[in-house]
């Protein structure tokens, strides 16, 4: 019987350890999803929580970053003036591991709103959205879009705040034909939803400006030129420049992003080319820049943070990808530099006429053909109206495509 009952007893104990190692597993179900493939950047994070009610979550890049520290600035102006608590906490490194640290850091110290104002956050983004689905997110750009990998759909307690490129492409083409440049080439690096947007919005411009110019059909050239390279990496792009000629045949560039922009001013200054530049303020920096994009995101992500603390305000921004064009105080959150001096034609009365069609201009749709994810010149053209665009794309895996004239289809 003593035999029996040590026996019994045993095999309790047993029973009652595996129940709690189920237990614990299952607890840490949602604590090991939020892991990354960077685990090793983890391993250095703090893991204190951090009270507050609003948090800013500040990468190291952030905090030399003016448009960055202008967002925390306008975090901190909401905060003080609604009487939150608010921190400011620094992930150790420039990576979604790093986030996503001190997003739980946030998450345990009672955030339930927590700021991005960067857009290097976006797999730390994702997966905290499903992860804490009572806390709301605003993060900067489109931190989504610019990370298909992740498989995160953008969740009803996150908003993204972006910059239409649509506007600002639209712009730059318009500004380009109407000084008469008209062999155009739109530099972009991968293929990706930022890029394709300012290159829709050239277009659109280039037309736009050829149509009151009262261009022949098929009298404006436009080159989409894919260099293959990620933003960060301009060596790829810089292989397009080699020789003694810039993209040849083209009279003006137009570099969609940062990295491509700094490339092509190096490289157009000594052949006589124009470029426009995007995504900073160049202040005329190289002889070869004609003018340049500015973008002011700052107004519109206090416009969305102010929607936060409301469920009927939240509803309109929640669940996508918010691009102004135009700031809640009717300004422009994008344009062109100030300066006209480099120009000959283009003029401020034309550029308020393009800015007015340019706020106003629809988003354009188009479902790409390609199992290579760069667009074909019909994905384009079935959408879009250009009989004075002669459109043509290259891209790492095709050679220049002519796009041909294109017939003119009913507004």
């Amino acid at each position: 019987m003593k035999r029996f009952l040590i026996f019994a007893l045993s095999v309790l104990l047993i029973l009652g350890a595996l129940g709690s190692c189920s237990q614990n597993k299952a607890d840490t179900t949602a604590d090991i999803s939020l892991q990354t493939k960077e685990t090793d950047d983890q391993a250095d994070e703090p893991l204190d929580a951090v009270a507050c009610s609003v948090a800013s979550i500040v990468a190291p890049s952030d905090k030399t970053d003016s448009e960055a520290l202008a967002i925390l600035a306008a975090v901190n102006d909401y905060t003080t003036q609604k009487s939150l608590t608010y921190a400011e906490i620094s992930a150790t490194k420039d990576t979604s591991a790093s986030c996503l640290s001190a997003i739980k850091r946030a998450v345990a110290g009672g955030a339930h709103i927590i700021v991005l104002p960067s857009c290097r956050s976006g797999e730390a983004v994702g997966k905290a959205s499903v992860n804490f689905p009572d806390v709301r997110f605003v993060a900067a750009y489109n931190t989504h879009a610019d990370t298909p990998d992740v498989g995160f759909a953008i969740k009803k307690n996150t908003a993204l705040v972006g910059i239409s490129g649509e506007a600002g492409g639209y712009l730059a083409g318009y500004a380009a034909v109407y000084e008469q440049k008209y062999n155009l080439s739109v530099l972009a690096g991968e293929a990706s939803e930022s890029s394709l947007s300012y290159a829709l919005g050239f277009i659109q411009g280039a037309e736009a400006a050829a149509e009151k110019l009262s261009l022949p059909d098929s009298s404006v050239s436009v080159t989409l030129c894919y260099s293959g390279s990620g933003e960060s990496d301009n060596g790829k792009s810089a292989e397009l420049f080699s020789g003694s000629d810039i993209l040849p045949g083209s009279d003006l560039i137009f570099a969609c992003g940062k990295a491509l922009t700094e490339a092509a001013y190096d490289a157009a200054a000594a052949s006589g080319k124009l470029v426009i530049g995007t995504d900073g303020d160049y202040s005329y920096c190289s002889s070869a820049m004609l003018t340049f994009i500015k973008t002011d995101i700052v107004p519109a992500f206090a416009d969305i943070l102010s929607k936060t603390d409301s469920n009927s305000d939240w509803v309109d921004y929640c669940g996508k990808q918010n691009n102004y064009s135009v700031l809640p105080d009717k300004s422009a959150a994008i344009g062109l530099a100030d300066s006209f001096d480099r120009f000959t034609a283009f003029n401020e009365t034309e550029y308020a006429s393009a800015l007015a069609q340019a706020q106003n201009l629809s988003v354009c749709s188009v479902t790409l053909s390609s199992p290579s994810g760069y667009p074909e010149v019909s994905d384009i053209t079935s959408v879009l109206s250009l009989p004075k665009i002669n459109l043509m794309i290259t891209a790492p895996q095709t050679a220049a495509i002519d796009g041909g004239t294109v017939d003119n289809a009913e507004e």
